[in-house]
């Protein structure tokens, strides 16, 4: 690849279900690396030099930062200046991860290759295969719950801690961070959500 920047973009777009416009565009104030739970924010900035949308109201959201994804970010605390607000991103990472046989041919079409925007729907597996239901995938990947409760929604759905708790379910170790047990954290998201004032047994 042409950077480094465009590899952390890739890693964390894999370690967190993102879109890849959300990552490379991000703003550097809106990126907490010091905070009590790293993460970064997903927002509209309607005007001014780091303007950006999002797809929808839904994509609005908060990030936690867990294991190679921090990693990533932290390698880039001032954001991705390569790429953002620029083109050509994704056909600079899906020509380097096809001339190097890191990603599969696609089975349903004859010479066609999946590419990095596959990876949000991995980690939609991966969420599916960690036991977090419809509901958190949603949540965790800036997709509408309303259409998936077939209702309006209302509230501000999970709080950044219980954000992070999902996100370490699905999350890969490194060889610097390791996850826990699911049944650990399983038990961490309850607690969290008794101390709110949920029932949850």
């Amino acid at each position: 690849m042409s950077s480094r920047q465009a590899e952390d973009v890739a890693i964390i777009c894999a370690e967190t279900g993102c879109r890849q416009s959300e990552i490379y565009n991000l703003p550097a104030r809106d990126i907490f690396l010091d905070a009590e739970i790293p993460h970064f924010r997903l927002r509209h900035v309607p005007t001014g030099t780091q303007r950006r949308e999002l797809k929808n109201g839904a994509s609005v959201r908060a990030v936690p930062l867990l294991g190679a994804a921090l990693e990533a970010m932290k390698r880039n605390p001032q954001g991705f200046t390569d790429y953002r607000g620029k083109g050509g991103f994704s056909g600079t990472v899906n020509s380097y991860l096809q001339r190097n046989d890191l990603m599969p041919q696609r089975k349903d079409v004859e010479g066609k290759f999946y590419t990095l925007g596959a990876t949000r729907h991995t980690f939609e597996e991966r969420a599916r295969a960690a036991k977090i239901d419809n509901e958190g995938g949603a949540f965790l990947m800036g997709h509408s719950v309303g259409k998936v409760r077939g209702r309006p929604v209302y509230g501000i759905g999970p709080q950044l801690k219980l954000r992070a708790l999902l996100y370490e379910l699905v999350a890969f170790p490194t060889p610097a961070w390791t996850t826990r047990a699911h049944a650990k954290i399983w038990e961490q998201i309850d607690a969290e959500l008794e101390d709110e004032g949920f029932r949850v047994q």
